[in-house]
């Protein structure tokens, strides 16, 4: 469909060398089939020689899909319309919608690129898109000269009132009017229910608390949440594995203890345990010891960026490997070891005609005119945190001036901010145009990948 043939790389699992990963036979599988193609037609090639397909599964980071992403889209994937079971990638947002007629209607509204102010808003922080979202409105108002929501603070009523009044705005007014449940309800989420889960979350994640400290001992913070009853047994389970992640294994005396503060269930308990089979050991069998900080990451093999001046969010200071791995390729440093090359793609393949050697000839003196592609693809589930990291590299190495497009720093909000930063480490500034492309078998939240973890026998 893309028209490459890649370079062929696949995560190998640091602890396990004596037989190929999960990744790594997909990638083989993936690289014949290559190779048949090309045997049917010697022209195909891709056209830049930096094009690299990278196969991984959900071992390589277990850890990004337990956490709470802060972010717009992650949120409504994660607490508000979250997936479909069978992994769908169409979000659906039901709501209630006031017609022009007066009545009272349960809508169903994708969420896709058909609508402009979701793919503007979508990779946002929730802080942001609270802001911005009003604005517009108020913008929008006065250019149209709507009376009513010229002002700072519009409410969701008077919004509605007003879609009712004008149906010749109606179609213009509705994706404020669905924008604007969306956002409410998600921070009211937030507020509500996930606050206090937050934080210990990215404390463990990231290993550090919020002034940047290296995290001591976090069991102070984890045992009121785990006591709390008002919180869903997925959010426990999730902080439970986050600790055992932290640490790099738990026994199993240790680990009865927290199922029983947060008076877990046997099956909960089982789903703890079968996270094991994503490809990490944990528990008592766990002899070996870490390099890094992040073991659910890599193995703890993966070096982790340094990141604190990108930082807006105290409860967003957590990223994602995959945007480390991106970057790794792009500057040409990815690691071999955990990520071997299982092909070298069509410019090493032998050229079986005169077309396919003249391609190759051209592109030694020819600057590439289409961007370098990264293509990932996960085996168990790609979560809505990934795909914006692929779309942020994306956005900054669209330019083809020779000047990396800086992605600008977001509002902040007072409840969510952290010290301000001036994103030093935004610093490689190749002049060549990326662009990322990422697939899975579906789309996954942390509590549709502890569902399917849980069934595991």
């Amino acid at each position: 469909m893309l028209g490459e043939f890649p370079i062929i790389r696949a995560y190998k699992q640091p602890h396990d060398q004596t037989k190929p990963s999960l990744s790594e036979q997909l990638a083989q599988i993936v690289s014949q089939k290559l190779l048949s193609y090309k045997g049917q037609d010697p022209s195909f090639q891709s056209e830049s020689e930096k094009t690299t397909l990278i196969i991984l599964d959900r071992s390589y980071d277990m850890i990004t899909p337990l956490i709470h992403d802060l972010t717009y889209q992650a949120m409504i994937n994660d607490l508000v319309c979250p997936p479909n079971a069978n992994g769908g990638s169409s979000d659906v947002y039901t709501y209630e919608k006031a017609l022009p007629s007066g009545e009272r209607k349960l809508l169903d509204v994708a969420l896709d690129d058909d609508d402009s102010l979701w793919v503007q808003l979508r990779h946002n922080h929730i802080a942001s898109v609270s802001s911005e979202i009003p604005e517009q409105i108020k913008k929008f108002s006065t250019e149209k000269q709507i009376k009513g929501l010229n002002k700072d603070n519009v409410t969701i009523r008077e919004l509605t009132q007003v879609v009712r009044k004008m149906p010749e705005y109606q179609k213009e007014l509705a994706k404020y009017e669905l924008h604007f449940h969306l956002a409410e309800k998600a921070m009211q989420v937030y507020n509500q229910a996930i606050e206090p889960l937050c934080k210990i979350e990215q404390d463990l994640a990231t290993g550090s608390d919020q002034q940047y400290n290296k995290l001591k001992e976090p069991m102070r913070d984890i045992v009121p949440i785990l006591l709390n009853q008002s919180l869903d047994s997925f959010d426990k389970i999730r902080i439970i594995l986050l600790y055992i992640l932290y640490k790099g294994k738990i026994s199993d005396s240790d680990l009865d203890k927290l199922v029983n503060h947060a008076n877990l269930d046997q099956k909960s308990k089982k789903t703890i345990l079968n996270y094991e089979k994503l490809g990490l050991p944990f528990f008592n069998n766990n002899t070996g010891s870490y390099p890094g900080d992040s073991r659910g990451i890599c193995g703890g093999y993966l070096r982790k960026k340094d990141r604190i001046s990108e930082i807006q969010y105290a409860m967003s200071r957590y990223v994602p490997p995959i945007k480390d791995i991106i970057e790794y390729v792009i500057e040409n440093k990815l690691d071999t070891r955990l990520f071997p090359i299982i092909s070298q793609g069509s410019r090493n393949v032998g050229a079986s005609s005169a077309r396919a050697g003249n391609k190759m000839n051209r592109w030694e003196t020819k600057t590439p005119t289409k961007p370098h592609r990264i293509i990932f693809f996960i085996i168990g589930g790609m979560c809505s945190s990934e795909m914006r990291c692929c779309y942020e590299i994306t956005k900054k190495y669209e330019n083809t001036s020779g000047k990396s497009n800086t992605l600008r720093p977001q509002k902040q909000r007072n409840e969510l901010s952290a010290r301000k930063g001036t994103n030093k480490s935004d610093s490689f500034k190749g002049g060549e145009p990326w662009e990322v492309f990422l697939g899975s078998t579906g789309k996954i939240n942390a509590q549709m990948l502890l569902d399917q973890v849980g069934q595991l026998s």
